[in-house]
């Protein structure tokens, strides 16, 4: 594999066939394309922390208010992303950033609750992600042993 193509993966992580998935950035004759969900998620996580961290102290707040506002904020991102994963529908550009920035401020909510609360609730994230991702992956892997047999 070549450089640019780790480079193409590791930014957009979609295929050039799903370049639709992207945000393409051009830098003189350069085009850089960046996965819309991630770069909305990440950019929204950092901006977020930092004006909870110096603006907003949200550690002031309510415990489980803090985890309403994590859950009403990160939700939509996940069941985006699954729906589109598990049932193989796509997703608009606009919904992919507006759920990834909605993800990101989750997020940054989450990295600031109390130390047991912040790690059970990022695992159970995970947890989550990788129960879309088999699932998603199974579902697609059938459809295709099911034409491959059909064809036979």
């Amino acid at each position: 594999m070549k450089w640019k193509e780790i480079v193409h993966w590791l930014l957009a992580h979609h295929s050039r066939d799903n370049l639709s998935h992207t945000i393409k950035i051009s830098i003189g004759k350069r085009e850089l394309y960046l996965c819309a969900r991630c770069t909305s998620l990440y950019s929204a996580l950092i901006i977020s922390y930092f004006l909870f961290g110096f603006v907003i102290d949200i550690r002031q707040l309510p415990l489980w208010i803090i985890h309403g506002l994590a859950y009403c904020f990160g939700t939509p991102i996940i069941l985006s992303w699954g729906w589109q994963t598990i049932m193989g529908q796509d997703n608009s550009n606009k919904t992919r950033i507006l759920t990834g920035v909605g993800g990101g401020i989750g997020l940054a909510i989450l990295l600031y609750l109390p130390s047991p609360f912040r790690e059970l609730n990022i695992f159970g994230i995970f947890g989550i992600v990788f129960f879309i991702l088999y699932f998603g992956k199974i579902r697609r892997y059938k459809k295709n042993f099911t034409i491959i047999d059909q064809d036979e």
